[in-house]
């Protein structure tokens, strides 16, 4: 799978590309080079690609058996059953990664409604809601590895690529977002563009539920998003130059400070 990975990991930003200046080229509008790299962020990122894996279904064969009748032989019916990918593809019964897929499974059940009720709203992209879902890269690279054989089976076919993309609806939400002119500036950076010349700090600790806000809990350094938190939560302290604006809880590092900023109609405001 790895090797399979590896060639599909670029082949998402080479067909997101594609349809990017391909809509530049039919509609004869220029797209700002920002714009570009963030529209393709969207739709190629690890939790992004892990819902799609998670979330759409394949068509599987299987054979179901015909009802008995007396002094009948039983025969087999073939017919197709929906399936992710991740019941699709085999891998080693591995206790960590068994418990990895529960814990997404389960936060992609509460989040998923959010999730498609925004896309499909087509306005803005629920970057907040893919931070707090944070999926282990194992279910991104799933979708690129299975990318990667049809690249291979096809004998280097970039249309059933395509095709691939678009039946987990990544192609259509690269065209639906340049036709619809949709949201996608991450919160971060709309609100470093509101706060203008001040600085903009994110102020996370890990507080346990015996805590109370604003107590000084265990700060969390770069790359400790993942600690073993036992019954505590990570909280962010969003400040504005010397002003807090906003102060969020939730279950990752990412995740409260996406939310922090998420909560920019606070600043407007002020």
């Amino acid at each position: 799978m790895a090797r399979l990975k590896y060639l599909g990991d670029v082949l998402p930003d080479y067909l997101v590309t594609t349809t990017i200046f391909s809509h530049e080229d039919s509609s004869q509008i220029t797209l700002r080079p920002h714009r570009m790299r963030t529209l393709r962020a969207t739709a190629v990122n690890a939790s992004f690609l892990a819902f799609c894996s998670l979330s759409r279904t394949v068509p599987t064969p299987v054979a179901e058996i015909a009802p008995l009748y007396p002094d009948e032989a039983p025969s087999l019916i073939p017919c197709a059953r929906s399936t992710s990918i991740p019941k699709v593809l085999r891998y080693a019964p591995i206790p960590a990664l068994t418990s990895a897929l529960g814990a997404t499974r389960t936060r992609l059940a509460a989040l998923e409604p959010i999730i498609n009720a925004t896309l499909g709203r087509r306005l803005v992209y629920p970057w907040r809601a893919f931070a707090a879902f944070a999926p282990e890269k194992v279910f991104s690279d799933m979708i690129e590895a299975v990318l990667g054989a049809v690249y291979i089976d096809t004998g280097g076919d970039l249309t059933a690529c395509d095709a691939l993309l678009r039946g987990f609806g990544i192609i259509d939400w690269v065209e639906t977002a340049l036709k619809k002119e949709v949201q996608i500036q991450h919160p971060k950076e709309e609100v470093g563009v509101l706060a203008r010349n001040e600085q903009v700090r994110y102020r996370v600790w890990i507080e346990h539920d015996d805590c109370i806000a604003g107590s000084s809990g265990v700060l969390v350094n770069e790359g400790e998003e993942k600690l073993d938190l036992g019954n505590g939560r990570y909280r962010c302290k969003l400040l504005v130059g010397e002003r807090e604006i906003c102060s969020v809880r939730g279950w990752n590092k990412i995740d409260v400070e996406t939310a922090a900023a998420d909560d920019i109609r606070i600043l407007k405001v002020k």
